[in-house]
């Protein structure tokens, strides 16, 4: 079989009822894929690591890209003391090496990536937003939507763009799904992993009108009409959020595990059917994998048909053309 014939399998066969939802014939959806990605994706460890977790490296954000093949990353935010303009970093003075300091410059690197790989398969970003880290105390959220906007712009699937006719977010993609693979080619999605603060922070009147980020779910919030998108390793809250259709996530290993229960938890969360695999460890150079392990998919592949949703149909190769 040949390589374009097994792609229109992929794409055009590879549907189950339980998520095809009106996506046959045209493709496979965005939730029956799987990514990796990195976890504070701008860490570079400090000369001095003054806490074990603190002990790993990840490559600059476009080099991440290439050289990876990571398609979903980790930014944390804070205000600063002085300025205007969003920063990026772990732990201030302690742990704030970073690849990009300014949140602008972070994104701008990626618009970048873009630019020359317009056809990739859609980015996700997971942004949390911090203040009890460094930096000044966050009374909303908006400084970073508007920067997120300045600069990727028209490059956004925003929940407004998800939600369309429907009464809620939810219901559509219940009912409609998320957008294919093609067609969501060259964006960018924006989760928020505050999930404490979502509903008295980011949310106007219980809705993301407006909004740039789809913000993580928890159990207490699962039927919510904004929810779509979760944090989770697999279990019972991991089960339902699937059945809605949910774009799950999971942070897999840390530099305080070993490398044996870290492939084994890779492993579950692949299983499952987890969309967006995230770690600290991104490949086999020093400072990037803990005694062997990294993150990856089957085959060494940059993205995978997912095992849950997708079908058995959809055969394992490189659904992007980038």
């Amino acid at each position: 079989m040949t390589l374009a014939t097994r792609a229109f399998a992929c794409l055009f066969l590879g549907l189950t009822p339980a998520w095809a939802m009106a996506s046959a014939p045209s493709g496979l959806r965005l939730n029956q894929i799987q990514v990796k990605g990195t976890h504070n994706s701008y860490h570079q460890q400090s000369l001095i690591a003054w806490h074990a977790s603190h002990k790993y490296t990840h490559l600059p954000l476009a080099e991440q890209l290439e050289q990876r093949g990571m398609r979903a990353f980790e930014l944390d935010v804070h205000r600063p003391l002085f300025g205007q303009d969003l920063e990026v970093y772990h732990i201030t003075t302690v742990d704030s090496k970073t690849t990009c300091k300014r949140f602008k410059d972070c994104l701008g690197t990626l618009k970048n990536w873009s630019d020359q790989h317009p056809n990739h398969v859609t980015i996700f970003i997971w942004i949390e937003v911090k203040d009890a880290t460094g930096g000044l105390k966050f009374d909303n959220f908006d400084r970073v939507d508007t920067e997120i906007r300045e600069v990727l712009g028209d490059r956004l699937l925003t929940p407004d763009d998800l939600q369309g006719a429907y009464p809620t977010l939810q219901e559509a993609v219940q009912s409609e799904g998320w957008p294919r693979v093609d067609d969501a080619r060259g964006k960018f999605v924006f989760m928020l992993d505050n999930d404490d603060r979502t509903p008295g922070v980011y949310l106007r009147n219980n809705s993301l009108q407006g909004r740039v980020m789809f913000p993580r779910a928890s159990e207490s919030t699962l039927n919510s009409p904004w929810a779509v998108v979760a944090k989770t390793d697999p279990g019972s809250f991991h089960t339902a959020a699937q059945q809605k259709n949910f774009m799950l996530s999971v942070n897999l290993c840390t530099p305080e595990g070993n490398a044996k229960e870290c492939f084994s938890r890779l492993q579950k969360s692949l299983d499952a059917g987890t969309q967006i695999l995230m770690d600290d460890f991104e490949g086999a150079a020093s400072k990037q994998s803990l005694g062997g392990y990294y993150v990856q998919l089957k085959d060494q592949l940059t993205i995978n048909c997912n095992p849950v949703t997708a079908g058995s149909a959809c055969l394992h190769h490189e659904i992007h053309q980038e």
